[in-house]
């Protein structure tokens, strides 16, 4: 096959370095194609990612090099001895690089791993779940024995609330602390802004592992949640772990396959392998579940779980309930034995499978050791409508509470009391109350010093604030949460609705209108009004402007140092935000 090797003999390196250049092109070539600018590592500044690029090709070469290497070898040993040390020493060289650069990221700087007791955080996201349909928040006929067994060892907010009613903006939220008129991700449609310090980015600072898994389009990687996280899973065919993420990703887009959600047993399934690889590790895991979400469809038994349940309280919102909605969202062909609570049985099975797929996740990392020493967040991004209001089966155009008041719980590490708290807390309170774990542990080392530093500056530049001051009684001003809602081309019937709730009142008025008093402004009074029924607007004079004014200084801060928003108007958005329900 060599014969004489007559090209090797005139020049040795000469073949091997031209082979290496070569195929390391058309190799980074096809990576590039392969993941493009979606790799989870690529930095923000232009000079970083052309940094990374380089080191990819370097890479790539080194690779190929000390392979082509090794094939020449034994040729060179025979003819050459003069090559024998250069042989023998190149490949030590080149295979020190590749470790170098494999294991050292270059524009992430650890300060300082930190031991001790601070604690591994767990946080688990819940798509679209009504406060009103878990068993511990008052359902006496729905059966969520998981979350009602966790509660008791848990802080339970009864007051928990998102800032604006869709996925990929709440989500954004919690990994930012900001409210989504300042993060960028104002609706599903838009991407986080990179000038975010995400919360996944902070705690990489303090030598974290990140890893995270979620179920659904809106939070796939060309949103720009993954920043900071080492393993961002949105792969939603079966896989066995990261290494065949790519590949799999390489066969949806060949074949040109939509999957747009995967269910609470897949997404267990993705998660199990690396179970083992965190033991030992201080890790940071975000697991978010998409089943509550529409379609309402779950599996056998959970799709007849509450066929002999009488749903209560639901004679105001049925009349709204047509044939055709149900068959849509409930994917049934046959409509003539249908039942008006039909889409609310099912959407209660969705969440009784959910709770027993949250009961076999614990269940596996218990049994590893997972969760000693775990603080852990289970929260609703949102909830959903069932024709209260405008909206039927669906969500993100409108602020009333069945869409943003969530279930909110709390067991941090170490603590097995449970207790519920009545003051009103938002979903981008999160980010603040982990960074305060963390800087209870800080010693002081110069490596601390400087982490606590960077984390404190971090503090200043958000919206949210820490819960340790407020579960302890040591708060005395009442918090209130600034909710929006942006209405954007791609979803019809949406308005920019901007407002305040409080424990006892909400305001809403349209953006267009702030200017004016009562124009498309609702007020409720929510202790006498739970269900928001009466608008109160002209009535409640005093209460109005205090709440407006608490609104007024919220924009104000708001658009003073908000970040860009970037809209995706793509093909394969647009196709698939209609195929989840959100452009009609």
């Amino acid at each position: 096959m060599f014969g004489k090797y007559k090209l090797v003999e005139k020049n040795p390196f000469k073949r091997v370095l031209y082979f290496s250049l070569f195929f390391s092109f058309l190799l980074g070539l096809w990576e590039f194609i392969l993941i493009g600018t979606e790799t989870p590592y690529l930095p923000k500044k232009l000079i970083g990612k052309l940094s990374v690029i380089l080191i990819g090709f370097l890479t790539n070469f080194v690779f190929v090099f000390l392979f082509s290497l090794i094939i020449h070898i034994p040729f060179w040993l025979k003819k050459y001895k003069i090559y024998i040390k250069i042989s023998l020493l190149l490949p030590t060289l080149i295979l020190a690089t590749i470790i170098v650069i494999k294991y050292t990221k270059p524009y992430i700087k650890v300060y300082h791993s930190i031991k001790g007791k601070t604690e591994n955080i767990l946080l688990i996201t819940l798509d679209t779940l009504r406060q009103d349909y878990v068993g511990v928040y008052g359902n006496n006929w729905i059966k969520t024995p998981f979350l009602d067994r966790f509660s008791k060892r848990s802080y339970l907010f009864t007051e928990g609330f998102a800032n604006v009613p869709m996925t990929t903006p709440s989500h954004a939220s919690i990994l930012t602390g900001k409210v989504a008129s300042r993060h960028g991700a104002r609706s599903n449609a838009y991407r986080l802004h990179f000038d975010n310090f995400t919360l996944a980015e902070a705690l990489t600072l303090a030598g974290y592992e990140n890893l995270a898994f979620v179920s659904c389009f809106p939070l796939k990687r060309k949103f720009q949640l993954y920043q900071g996280f080492k393993v961002y899973d949105d792969q939603f065919f079966p896989h066995k772990g990261y290494n065949d993420l790519i590949l799999i990703h390489f066969i949806e887009k060949l074949l040109n396959r939509r999957k747009l959600e995967r269910n609470a047993t897949a997404l267990n399934n993705a998660v199990k392998p690396y179970l083992k690889r965190l033991k030992g590790k201080r890790y940071f895991l975000w697991l978010h579940y998409f089943d509550p979400h529409a379609d309402y469809n779950p599996p056998y038994p959970y799709n007849r779980f509450y066929d002999d349940v009488k749903i209560v309280n639901l004679s105001k919102v049925k009349k709204k309930f047509t044939l055709k909605r149900i068959k849509e969202v409930c994917k049934v062909n046959d409509v003539k034995n249908v039942t008006l609570d039909l889409p609310l049985e099912r959407y209660a099975g969705e969440i009784s499978f959910l709770d027993r797929a949250l009961e076999k996740i614990f269940y596996n990392m218990e049994s590893v050791g997972l969760l000693k020493n775990t603080t852990i967040f289970i929260v609703a991004d949102h909830g959903e409508a069932f024709g209260e209001h405008n909206e039927t089966f669906s969500h993100g155009l409108e602020l009333y509470d069945e869409q943003i008041r969530i279930p909110y719980l709390i067991k941090f590490a170490r603590n097995n009391k449970g207790k519920i708290i009545d003051k009103l807390v938002r979903l981008y309170d999160i980010y603040p109350t982990v960074i305060e774990l963390l800087l209870k542990d800080l010693k002081g080392k110069k490596e601390d010093k400087i982490l606590k530093k960077r984390l404190v500056s971090l503090l200043k530049n958000i919206d949210g604030k820490s819960l340790i001051g407020l579960i302890n009684n040591k708060e005395k001003k009442e918090r209130y949460v600034f909710i929006e809602n942006y209405g954007v081309e791609l979803f019809k019937g949406a308005k920019r609705l901007k407002g305040i709730r409080t424990v006892k009142y909400k305001f809403i008025q349209f953006e267009k209108d702030l200017g004016k008093d009562c124009l498309n402004a609702e007020l409720y009074d929510i202790e006498n009004d739970p269900y928001e029924l009466y608008n109160r607007c002209e009535e409640l004079k005093d209460v109005r402007k205090d709440l407006k004014d608490k609104m007024m200084l919220e924009i104000k801060r708001v658009v003073k140092d908000k970040l860009p928003s970037d809209l995706l108007i793509d093909k394969e958005t647009i196709e698939n935000l209609k195929e989840l329900g959100y452009i009609k």
